[in-house]
This record gives structure tokens, C-alpha cells and sequence, in this order.
């Protein structure tokens, strides 16, 4: 019985962890999920919401600052649990102080 328990128990965490795994690909490869033609604030307050193009330019946008954000980690002369960490880092928490700091750094380089 304990075993069994076991076996679906280490089952259990190996699909989740594939789960996870495919899903931050999907994100870094692309697979963006669609902008809503309409939300649930511009039926209230249309005034204060941009509208769906406008929302798909910004979110493209978006994207375009990461994949550069992405290349400018990947060239750089760091560790490789570094460099994992920061990527970590703009696909979570883009404004993180970690990634902050290593970007404001590479500017002032740029400047010098």
C-alpha cells in the first residue's frame, strides 16, 4: 500500500514539474495568451481603459523589452546560477532590485 501511495506520489510531482516547465517555455517561446477585446472596467469606466489595439501594441511591447533584456543576459560575461537567477527574475518579478542593479550596471558601463 505505501508503495503504491509512493509511486503516485513521485508520478504526481513529475507531471507538475513538466507542467511548470512547458509553461515557461511557452511563455519564453512566444505562446502569449490573447488580449480580451473587452475588459470587465471599460463596461464601467471606458474612459480610463485603453482599447484592445492599444493593449496589443503595449504588450508587444513588452515582450520585445524582454527578448532584449534576455539577450543582454545571455552575453553576459557571469556565472550560469547567476545569469539563471536573473532570467528568473524578468519572468517573474521584471522590476526586481537583482535585476535592477545588473541592468543599471550595464548602462553605466555603456556610459563610461
Amino acid at each position: 500500500m505505501k508503495k503504491y501511495l509512493l509511486v503516485n506520489l513521485c508520478f504526481l510531482l513529475m507531471c507538475s514539474c513538466f507542467t511548470l516547465t512547458a509553461q515557461e517555455n511557452a511563455f519564453l517561446m512566444g505562446g502569449e495568451q490573447p488580449v480580451k477585446k473587452y475588459t470587465i472596467m471599460e463596461r464601467f469606466e471606458p474612459e480610463y481603459i485603453l482599447t484592445a489595439t492599444e493593449r496589443e501594441k503595449l504588450k508587444a511591447e513588452r515582450f520585445a523589452e524582454i527578448q532584449i533584456t534576455m539577450r543582454v543576459l545571455d552575453t553576459m560575461n557571469i556565472s550560469d546560477r547567476k545569469r539563471e537567477k536573473l532570467i528568473n527574475d524578468l519572468m517573474v518579478d521584471p522590476f526586481s532590485p537583482r535585476l535592477s542593479k545588473t541592468m543599471a550596471e550595464i548602462r553605466f558601463k555603456e556610459d563610461e
